[in-house]
């Protein structure tokens, strides 16, 4: 339990420092400051303003910070056993709001990016939430 926790927590964390980077070398890119955007990450460039990462975790899946909350929960919850059904709540309900959440991202970058784009970037990143699976 421990160790799911951990391991969800330090994804969770990862993933959002890999965002934050990219989001700083855009927000350098437009202050016109030479900075190399292709010589630190993977990314597929939807448009002028947007860039979808495709390296570091979010290469193994499109929403590792989801996966993460997965793991987390699950972690939590583990402590109470499998016989009691309470402390699994919280984790069903993070797992549903996970697969909602997954779903609905992807459905909004559909929309606000080209064809090509979007299949360039699934062809990239193969799986939604969980590596291998889904």
């Amino acid at each position: 339990a421990i160790c799911l926790f951990t391991f969800g927590f330090f994804l969770q964390r990862l993933a959002m420092r890999q965002r934050a980077f990219v989001d700083f070398i855009v927000f350098i890119n437009k202050q016109n400051i030479i900075f190399s955007f292709s010589t630190f990450q993977n990314a597929v460039t939807v448009n002028d303003n947007q860039r979808i990462l495709t390296s570091g975790c979010w290469r193994w899946c499109r929403n590792p910070h989801l996966l993460a909350e997965i793991g987390m929960a699950i972690g939590w919850s583990l402590p109470g056993g499998i016989t009691h059904f309470i402390p699994w709540i919280y984790a069903f309900y993070i797992i549903g709001m996970s697969i909602y959440k997954a779903q609905y991202f992807d459905r909004l970058l559909r929309q606000s990016c080209s064809d090509t784009a979007y299949n360039d970037y699934v062809t990239q990143v193969k799986y939604t939430l969980v590596p291998y699976v889904y």
